[in-house]
């Protein structure tokens, strides 16, 4: 991507720089984030609506950068910019230094802070700042590499769908085909592998179309969804020997939530995948509902080794894993973290009573009705957020 000099990013690189320049008197890494949501809030809700939004997200994240920030450090954003610039200061002038761990963290939090000031999606990519360096150029290149990062992701996402549905489908076909497997069993799996297929298409002509898809989905009843992704897997617990308990199903149709149900389906089938993959064979994966008032709550449980304490924020970063012991590219629970945050969910893990870990995903429930003020057009923007307790 290349950002002309009459750009908007441009012309934020610019007046960022001088202030960077100021404030900056040491090499340092600049973490460069940048939104066009503020852009699209726009066009849509008016000028009013997106000033609103740039100035509450500005806010929020000054005041997260200030209780993090050390002293020679510094957050940088112009008034009505979309480019926001955080500098680490760098005092030992090396790549592979502490710094990384504090790099990683700095960037973790302020992604977080993001979606929790205005559910705004972040564009964000690190440049060294050295002696002697083009600062504009530096920040204008962050910002491309940043677009890039994130296209990156996105094909990494479809194509680990993609890998998921085929897996399935296979698993299904496979499990058909074994011949100590009775008759009804058989067109079970194969009309599995029918839907699934249906799904596969979906999924493409979806991502093909993204642009075309750009309102609000319809109320998705979540237990129909989970029910459909212990189907999905059923073939991977039947090669394990596993047993796949799904308690609390009465709470179907009370349970609807803003989220596509081709997305529900595969978050779910993911993270039971997980459980049968790290739970231990001829275990048990135990899938859970829960209702509140506001939020629908589905726990996913295995009898695995667990997630360690140190790991448990770690493995929702994009490309993170916690072993290397089975297969796998870090990408599910990155993609399951942002997909539930753009619904205004979450999901966390825990140690399950069982002893091996715990997925749980929060929702807030659909609404029928809802005031069209200005708040609402935060909400129809990027998703409502949770009004209950968070993980």
């Amino acid at each position: 991507m290349v950002i002309s000099s009459r750009s908007p990013e441009a012309v934020a690189a610019a007046s960022l720089a001088a202030r960077i320049e100021r404030a900056v008197t040491r090499p340092a890494y600049l973490l460069v984030m940048h939104t066009d949501d503020f852009a699209r809030m726009a066009w849509r809700h008016g000028r009013r609506a997106a000033q609103l939004l740039e100035r509450k997200t500005s806010a929020d994240l000054a005041e997260v950068a200030r209780r993090l920030l050390l002293d020679e450090d510094a957050f940088v954003h112009a008034s009505g910019s979309d480019v926001y610039v955080v500098a680490l200061c760098d005092p030992e002038h090396a790549a592979d230094d502490p710094l990384c761990d504090r790099r990683r963290h700095f960037r973790a939090v302020l992604e977080r802070a993001f979606l929790d000031a205005a559910c705004v999606e972040m564009i964000s990519s690190w440049a060294a700042l050295r002696a002697g360096a083009d600062v504009p150029r530096a920040i204008e290149g962050a910002i491309a590499q940043g677009y890039r990062q994130r296209e990156r992701r996105a094909y990494a996402e479809l194509l680990h769908d993609l890998t998921t549905l085929v897996s399935g489908i296979r698993g299904s076909l496979a499990t058909a085909l074994d011949d100590s497997v009775d008759r009804r069993t058989v067109h079970r799996f194969l009309e599995s592998a029918l839907t699934e297929s249906a799904r596969l298409g979906r999924l493409l002509h979806n991502f093909l179309s993204a642009e075309q898809n750009l309102g609000r989905p319809a109320a998705t009843d979540l237990a129909v969804a989970l029910e459909r992704a212990i189907g999905f897997v059923e073939p991977l617990a039947f090669e394990r020997e596993m047993t796949i308990r799904l308690h609390s199903a009465s709470a179907r149709s009370a349970i609807d939530a803003q989220l596509d149900e081709d997305e529900a389906t595969l978050l779910f089938a993911g993270l039971l995948e997980n459980a049968i993959k790290y739970g231990r064979p001829g275990g048990i994966v135990e899938a859970d509902i829960r209702v509140g008032t506001a939020t629908c709550e589905i726990a996913i449980d295995d009898d695995g080794p667990g997630v360690a304490d140190a790991d448990r924020e770690r493995i929702f970063e994009f490309g993170q894993r916690a072993g290397s012991d089975v297969p796998g590219w870090g990408i599910g629970l990155s993609r399951a973290r942002s997909l539930l945050e753009a619904h205004g969910g979450e999901i966390c893990v825990e140690r399950s009573p069982s002893g091996g870990a715990r997925f749980t995903v929060r929702l807030p429930r659909a609404r029928k009705d809802v005031q069209g003020d200005i708040a609402h057009s935060l909400v129809a923007f990027r998703g409502s957020r949770l009004d209950d307790h968070r993980c």
